[in-house]
């Protein structure tokens, strides 16, 4: 994986093999020809390019266009392949627990 991801993620992943299901964030690079396009940008385009390559869908999406960030909720396949995409900088678990340090 070229992204930065969450061991938990990883974790959830590699239980889900190819059939479970999996819920990520993950957070995309800044792409300046999709800013301000149409909702989602450059998530959309990442999770439509990857759900043509491996021939799914995902069960739920949600673009934070603003943030640059999407969530995904689909394939451990789907999502291991969307972890691999140029456009991805990180992924983290759903369930991640937030905490001040």
């Amino acid at each position: 994986m070229k992204a930065e991801v969450d061991p938990r993620l990883a974790a959830q992943i590699d239980e889900a093999g190819d059939e479970g299901e999996v819920e990520a964030f993950v957070v995309l690079s800044k792409d300046p020809t999709t800013v301000g396009a149409s909702e989602g940008g450059t998530g959309q385009q990442v999770v439509a390019r990857v759900s043509e390559q491996v021939q799914e869908q995902p069960t739920a999406v949600r673009h934070l266009p603003r943030l640059g960030v999407t969530y995904v909720k689909a394939s451990g396949k789907l999502v291991r392949q969307l972890l691999e995409e140029d456009e991805v900088v990180a992924a983290s678990a759903h369930d991640a627990q937030i905490t001040a340090e």
